[in-house]
């Protein structure tokens, strides 16, 4: 039977229907960590996260679980970590991130580069219409076909322009997956224009994610280095050790959890010294065979060892620490919010530095890595480094923007950055 929640949204898009109704939007809200904007808009905003927050189903046998969108991801690993299962991919939000919210960015997270993003662990989903729900794992009920009809031509129609004009990355974010929704052998998996639409196709009222198994052994290093550069350029030769991830913090967001006392809690072998700044790299590496990771781990700290401008290496196994480690790096995307300037300041903007090869990220000037350093007068990077079989940018950053003194952050001359600054309001969620 359908929650009561669910029936509840039913009834909302049906009284918007009408035609009194039909200019006023519809935008469902998570747990409001998107950096762009999502959730901002005028008219009704459903906050999915305080109605719509539970665990509907549970198969430890095939591997699932049923939820709603408004269940935080930690809650909702919590409550399976005693059956040995757990939901990847593991943002840096996840004390308050929603699945609903990470299914329409398409998140990405830490370990995701074994795991996939969340378009790779979603299974099914629930669509509420004027009509009734729409389930993706279930035969479409007949009020749907027309609309599923016309909705395949139209992607149909544009799939060919879609992937010819779509960089082949391992995280394109956001918009619409038609490529996966059109497969070319035939039909039409309409659930998979979901992830990465921001909200724009309708609201969800459930969703099959696929579990993982937790791995017995767990290691996590974090590795000083001088400069971000040099933490960013160790992330292509680390993967020949076959870590579970790798992310990076730059010196300036270290230098700002510092005086917050954030850092207060790593170890001493990773410190920076009284009023000197280090970049980090958190790498961690999981597996079932203990041999297998040692040799993994021998194998990094090798690595490591021979790269230039390391400050520092230290190795936890307990997993207790570990936890308390990433949620030091985790605390630090809330600070880019909090920098001191002279005008605002804020994580704005999420996304790839450009599809430039890494060779030429690590080389460039530090004011060409991102288009938005041109507009700044500061500019922190955390996020995961990646170097894809593409050798595509390999970092995904959360970016922090401190103003210059006396003008605006961005006054469009650069598109790139103005497109990035803009939020998309007025986006009518129904479909």
């Amino acid at each position: 039977m359908p929650s009561t929640d669910a029936a509840d949204l039913v009834t909302l898009i049906r009284v918007l229907e009408r035609p009194d109704w039909a200019g006023i939007a519809l935008t469902a809200r998570g747990g409001g960590t998107g950096t762009n904007g999502q959730s901002l808009n005028r008219g009704v905003i459903v906050d999915l996260r305080r109605h719509m927050h539970r665990l509907l189903a549970l198969n430890t046998t095939e591997g699932w679980a049923d939820v709603e969108p408004g269940m935080v991801l930690d809650d909702l690993n919590a409550r399976i970590r005693p059956s040995g299962w757990f939901v990847a991919p593991e943002t840096s939000t996840s004390t308050r991130c929603t699945i609903g919210g990470m299914v329409s960015t398409d998140a990405s997270g830490k370990g995701s580069r074994v795991y996939g993003k969340t378009s790779d662990n979603i299974l099914g989903l629930e669509l509420a219409c004027a009509q009734g729900l729409l389930d993706s794992m279930a035969p479409a009920p007949d009020w749907a076909r027309p609309m599923l009809i016309a909705a395949e031509a139209a992607s149909r129609a544009g799939r060919a322009a879609f992937v010819a004009r779509t960089p082949r990355l391992n995280r394109r974010f956001t918009g619409y997956d038609l490529e996966r929704a059109c497969p070319e052998q035939g039909g039409f998996d309409w659930w998979r224009l979901f992830p990465g639409a921001e909200g724009t196709l309708g609201p969800i009222s459930r969703i099959r994610v696929r579990l993982r198994r937790i791995e017995a052994e767990k290691r996590l290093i974090i590795a000083g280095f001088h400069s971000f550069r040099e933490a960013l350029a160790a992330a292509a030769p680390l993967l020949a050790a076959q870590p579970t991830a790798v992310e990076v913090m730059d010196e300036t967001v270290q230098a700002i959890a510092e005086d917050a006392g954030i850092l207060d809690g790593l170890p001493a072998a990773v410190r920076a010294a009284p009023g000197k700044r280090l970049a980090y790299l958190f790498i961690e590496i999981n597996g079932d065979d203990p041999a297998q990771v040692a040799a993994r781990l021998m194998d990094c700290r090798a690595i490591l060892a021979g790269l230039p401008g390391t400050g520092g290496l230290h190795v936890a196994a307990d997993l207790a620490e570990i936890r308390a480690l990433w949620a030091i790096r985790s605390a630090g995307v809330g600070l880019l919010g909090r920098v001191d300037g002279p005008g605002p300041a804020g994580e704005f903007c999420r996304g790839y530095g450009g599809a430039a090869p890494d060779r030429q990220m690590r080389q460039a000037p530090p004011c060409d890595r991102f288009p938005a350093e041109r507009h700044a007068q500061d500019a922190q990077y955390q996020g995961l480094a990646r170097a894809p079989p593409t050798s595509a940018c390999p970092l995904h950053a959360h970016i922090g923007i401190v103003d210059q003194p006396g003008r605006a952050l961005v006054r469009g001359t650069d598109p790139q950055a103005a497109a990035a600054r803009r939020p998309s309001l007025d986006c009518r969620t129904r479909g």
